[in-house]
């Protein structure tokens, strides 16, 4: 169960687990007398829900001075991010618990002078070639601790340290993005110690037919190449136009309105007006699973790059994160007034959420913390979408305006669009190069990302457009409408190639299938149709 607190205020409490830790490792009781002065100390001295988190808090700590054993720890840890609270906060309080528990000499005082110390004060992965990963080493002391990581792009080994010296294996995945932002955060009972990790490609954003792995000693910052060529999969195009082979997807009981595809092509996931997320088998169109959690309609769905978690939201003003493994949901995420009428996932597991307060909120998947509110639009915000390297998001809204926000920072950096209506869809090429947008006027344009200009339109809708899709090699582009047709479209030259009438039902969303071999339209008649060239 999650804390009863809201967003801001647990952020405004967190702080006090350092001290509930230490007042526990100490030998203390944790009587109210104690907790009610910690919380004149950050001004919630008038919030019963904020003393109830502190007496849990305690409870579980409590549980670590008795039995400090590595398995009780570990699980203290995932209560403590459970309630809310950041990853590398809840293991350091346990570590400091936990010397207390084992008789570390350091605990005599905890504010021992012995502190982490790293051999390099940044990771820099400079040049890498297009698609390729790399490995690089350093050295950590001054634990025992662990690091904590916030991207699914790195991994590291071994994930624990001691207080001796120890050389930590650094590995970042091979991406077709061109920059990747993140932090190692070390962490023991004597502090947090974060190194920041920049990793670059060179080139363009599309896939190379061969990726080569790279070594780079990060201590010294001097790569060294170990060609390893491994065969990269070609994308199927549109080319055969002419006849649609369609598959009915039948089972929801009201409009859907969001469809996408896992990663791996097996799985179609869908929202509908009927409360429901549900799984779909690609191969013969039959229904897998039915995830039920949602109390409103379900307006978005995404999977995550590596397709282990799928989000949602919609009308009850939570997005929720599913594990596709076991089906099992993992975290319920929002803070906001109003309906929620977008989302997107980062290649990192940052997700977006945008909805009928004007603002964007970017949530860490994995710790299910809020780390930014971004504010800038006049009107809800129905559209969002990141750009495949995750430098980049962009926000269609109600005001008919598009904003781009750059990372790290996540600030505005430039407001386009000259729709006359609700900007209901946006979508990047698959190289970065061009935005996407549509909008209730039923236009359709092309943004140059190096200007930020427009680039070309797409025209034939008769009413407005609501879903915009490129195909995985960026040579064509989808789009669904309230005139109940999709339209298929040649990017280069913005010609219709095809248009597919669906007369039960207007069309909410068009998603291509990671390979290109699948159009996924998502109707509100209830059915989902899937379409292959003949």
């Amino acid at each position: 169960m999650t804390s009863r607190l809201s967003t801001d205020q647990l952020t405004q409490l967190t702080p006090l687990l350092g001290s509930v830790a230490r007042l526990v490792a100490s030998g203390s009781s944790l009587n109210e007398s104690e907790l009610y002065i910690l919380l004149v100390g950050v001004d919630m001295e008038s919030e019963p829900a904020a003393m109830d988190e502190l007496k849990r808090w305690g409870r579980l700590l409590t549980t670590i001075r008795q039995q400090p054993a590595e398995e009780n720890r570990r699980a203290t840890v995932e209560a403590l991010v459970t309630r809310g609270l950041p990853e590398a906060t809840a293991i350091l309080a346990v570590a400091t618990v936990a010397e207390s528990a084992l008789g570390s000499t350091a605990q005599q005082d905890f504010r021992s002078p012995r502190r982490l110390i790293a051999n390099v004060e940044r990771l820099d992965f400079s040049n890498l070639g297009p698609g390729s990963s790399a490995v690089g080493e350093f050295e950590i002391r001054g634990g025992p601790g662990q690091i904590v990581l916030e991207s699914d792009q790195i991994a590291v080994h071994p994930i624990e340290f001691g207080d001796a010296p120890t050389r930590i294996r650094v590995e970042v995945k091979s991406s077709i993005g061109s920059v990747l932002w993140t932090t190692l955060k070390l962490v023991s009972a004597h502090g947090i110690l974060e190194l920041p990790l920049l990793a670059q490609w060179q080139g363009p954003f599309s896939t190379p037919d061969i990726a080569y792995d790279t070594y780079v000693d990060v201590s010294t910052s001097q790569p060294s190449e170990q060609a390893k060529p491994t065969p990269v999969a070609v994308t199927p195009v549109w080319d055969a136009i002419k006849q649609w082979k369609e598959k009915q997807l039948i089972g929801h009981q009201g409009s859907v309105r969001n469809v996408a595809f896992s990663p791996d092509r097996a799985y179609l996931a869908s929202g509908s007006d009927d409360m429901t997320v549900r799984l779909w088998d690609v191969t013969d169109g039959k229904e897998i699973h039915r995830l039920e959690g949602h109390t409103n309609w379900v307006g978005s769905v995404a999977f995550s790059k590596d397709g282990r978690y799928l989000a949602s939201a919609g009308g009850d003003s939570l997005a929720l994160v599913w594990e596709v493994s076991s089906r099992r949901k993992l975290r319920v995420l929002g803070d906001r007034p109003g309906w929620i009428f977008s989302l997107a996932l980062s290649p990192f597991n940052l997700l977006a959420i945008g909805g009928g307060d004007s603002t964007i909120q970017l949530w860490e998947v994995r710790t299910a913390k809020q780390v930014r509110r971004l504010t800038g639009h006049q009107g809800w915000v129905q559209s969002l979408t990141f750009r495949s390297d995750g430098k980049y998001l962009a926000s269609g809204s109600s005001d008919k305006s598009i904003l781009l926000w750059e990372a790290p920072s996540w600030t505005e950096v430039c407001r386009i669009g000259k729709h006359a209506g609700v900007v209901n869809s946006l979508a990047f090429s698959p190289d970065g190069y061009y935005l996407v947008s549509a909008g209730d006027d039923g236009l359709i344009m092309l943004w140059k990302m190096a200007t930020k200009e427009e680039a070309g339109h797409f025209e034939g809708h008769k009413d407005g457009v609501k879903s915009v899709a490129f195909s995985p090699d960026g040579k064509y582009l989808a789009s669904g409408s309230d005139d109940k047709t999709a339209r298929l479209w040649e990017v280069s030259s913005g010609k219709e190639l095809k248009r597919q009438e669906i007369h039960n039902g207007t069309i909410n969303c068009v998603s291509f299938s990671p390979n290109g071999s699948l159009l996924a339209c998502a109707c509100s008649d209830g059915i989902i149709y899937l379409y292959q060239p003949a």
